[in-house]
This record gives C-alpha cells, structure tokens and sequence, in this order.
C-alpha cells in the first residue's frame, strides 16, 4: 500500500467528513502479473490509501492475475469453462459503493471490454 506524503496526511486528517460507512473497490487491469512492478497499481495504492485515510474500506483487484473467463454471460462456468472468478468479482462490486476501473496506464486504443469483457 502508498504511503502519504504529510500535505496529503494532513488533508485526511483535517476532513469532518465520516466515509466509514463506504466501501470501494479498485480494478487494476495492468498487464503485468504480480509480483511484477505496475504503474496502475501504484496509482491504484495511492488512491485507496487516500480513501482509508478518510475512512473508506477498500480492495483492490489485480484482474491479471485473476482467472477471469470471456464471454457475455455472468457465469462462463455454465458455458464450458472450467474457471471464471468474475461472479465472485461482480459481487464485490455490487456490493461497493465506489468502483474505479483502472486500464493499463500506457494503452492507446483501449476499450472497456478489454479488461472487464463484455460482462
């Protein structure tokens, strides 16, 4: 997780406002597996150490290193795929309060679909 530097830990601690009661979750779709050094991710961390600071539960999901399964249907399992963690992922999401999905950090033609699929 980032650290923050002591302007934006004094921002954090100086705001009134109770965010305990909001949930986020981050999409990180480098492509780039863990353990491996990813700019999105670092932009990721400092995001959600932001968030923590003022109260905010966060999680944040590497989608690369998640077997998530293509397709158009909410459970691919159900249509010859042996893996698909996406309906767990989707519960997450539904679940949060803030999503921020993330491409990688250096796409030029990037398209929704590429990380998340068509789901």
């Amino acid at each position: 997780m980032a650290t923050l530097n002591p302007f934006e830990k004094e921002l954090n601690e100086s705001s009134k406002q109770d965010f305990s009661d909001l949930k986020a979750v981050f999409i990180n779709c480098t492509l780039k597996k863990s353990p491996a050094v990813s700019h999105t991710q670092g932009l990721m961390d400092k995001s959600a150490a932001i968030m923590e600071g003022n109260g905010v539960q966060t999680e944040i999901i590497r989608a690369i290193d998640r077997d998530i399964a293509t397709g158009v249907y909410p459970d691919m399992r159900e249509h010859g795929w042996e893996k698909d963690d996406w309906p767990e992922i989707q519960k997450k999401v539904m679940e949060a309060d803030i999503l921020a999905q993330r491409p990688r950090r250096y796409s030029r033609t990037w398209q929704p679909t590429q990380c998340l699929g068509s789901r």
